[in-house]
């Protein structure tokens, strides 16, 4: 049997009803390397949750009462996903609440970036093995 080497880029679900905002943490983490999962709302997050076969590193969503209860709900369905809080502004009286601009950072310390020259070094040598097996050069 080939032993076959898959490569699993930290997937991050952005839930986040403020369009704009949306977009740039969705392009902020995808320029990044990270795999992005967008929903507009609790609804979709579910949903994409709920039929996503591979694991869910990490969930951004706003830290009102709805993006609680969604993170909440959505614990049910992935335990090992952790949840990261995030708004336009800042609130000094709750911790856990990011600006974007703060977010990235926050989410680096809680799920590592792929590195592109480790998936790229696994792929080259993956295709060598192949064509070794294969008998090509």
């Amino acid at each position: 049997m080939a032993n076959v080497r898959v490569f699993c880029f930290p997937t991050i679900l952005v839930a986040e009803e403020d369009g704009g905002l949306r977009e740039v943490l969705v392009r902020n983490l995808q320029q990044q390397g990270y795999l992005v999962l967008e929903a507009s709302d609790g609804a979709e997050a579910l949903d994409i949750a709920r039929v996503h076969s591979r694991r869910i590193h990490l969930m951004l969503t706003d830290g009102d009462a709805d993006g609680r209860t969604l993170a909440a709900t959505l614990k049910q369905y992935r335990p090992d996903m952790q949840v990261l809080f995030v708004t336009r502004h800042a609130k000094e009286s709750v911790r856990d609440l990011l600006a974007p601009d703060q977010a990235l950072n926050r989410v680096r310390e809680l799920v590592e970036p792929p590195r592109r020259d480790m998936a790229e070094q696994g792929i080259d040598d993956d295709l060598r093995r192949r064509r070794a097996a294969a008998g090509k050069r």
